[in-house]
């Protein structure tokens, strides 16, 4: 297993998916509710703009190359689209920091279900406790796709308000 800081490795090539842990620093998200359904096989490119949509109508900026997720930890189902952090007060908008576990998606076949449980399969078996999974989406052509999920460890990674400490 190994490590990363805060970056991407998605345009590099792998011959195996190997599990990691990433050390996020405090990363703000605006969170706009959505119906996810983690067991069928959606196509959620339409989630995903409107999820930039609504951060853009809120006020927000858009952080560059920033990352799109996937959850239902918030909200029973949100989109959350990274933005530049800011100090006014919305409840929509949520950091996320700490320690995640790691692991990139198949191109193709994916069952997010099951590499969902897996991953949490793997941060109990390493004694560590899970609270939140995430799939990350990305653009692919006009279209995005899954390719990578997370499992937020030692509830490190619960939602923070940018300035706050962690509500648990």
């Amino acid at each position: 297993m190994s490590t990363r800081e805060n970056g991407g490795w998605a345009n590099e090539p792998t011959s195996r998916r190997e599990v990691r842990i990433e050390r996020w620093a405090a990363r703000a998200f605006y969170a706009s509710p959505c119906r996810y359904f983690i067991d069928l096989p959606l196509d959620m490119t339409g989630s995903v703009i409107n999820a930039r949509r609504d951060a853009v109508a809120a006020g927000h900026v858009l952080l560059e190359g920033g990352s799109v997720y996937a959850t239902d930890t918030h909200y029973r189902g949100a989109m959350l689209v990274e933005i530049h952090p800011e100090r006014g007060a919305d409840p929509n908008v949520v950091a996320l920091q700490g320690e995640f576990l790691s692991r990139q998606l198949p191109p193709k076949g994916v069952k997010l279900r099951k590499e969902l449980d897996e991953l949490v399969r793997w941060s109990l078996d390493l004694g560590l406790e899970v609270s939140g999974v995430y799939v990350q989406y990305e653009e692919d052509g006009s279209l995005v796709r899954p390719t990578n999920v997370f499992a937020a460890l030692r509830g490190e990674g619960e939602i923070t308000e940018p300035g706050q400490e962690s509500r648990r």
